[in-house]
């Protein structure tokens, strides 16, 4: 990433996780709540190449939700 940056070049990014459109979520949110990177990525710096570690189920989002006390109203990740 750091080439990309120096040369001032996008990133060629390939996705690795698709959520539905009408699925909102935020990494800014998770962040600020203490979420750690790697509880959904995996440990990626030691990851060769990136890979899906966990399938964003809504049941597993639900279940990580209501052990950290977030909120598991609709409207928190549904439009």
């Amino acid at each position: 990433m750091r080439a990309y940056f120096d040369a001032n070049e996008p990133i060629p990014w390939q996705r690795v996780y698709v959520l539905p459109r009408f699925v909102h979520f935020s990494h800014e949110s998770h962040f600020h709540a203490g979420v750690d990177c790697a509880e959904c990525h995996g440990e990626v710096p030691r990851m060769e190449h990136l890979a899906r570690v966990r399938e964003l189920t809504m049941g597993w989002c639900v279940e990580c939700h209501r052990q950290r006390g977030a909120s598991d109203d609709c409207l928190t990740c549904h439009y």
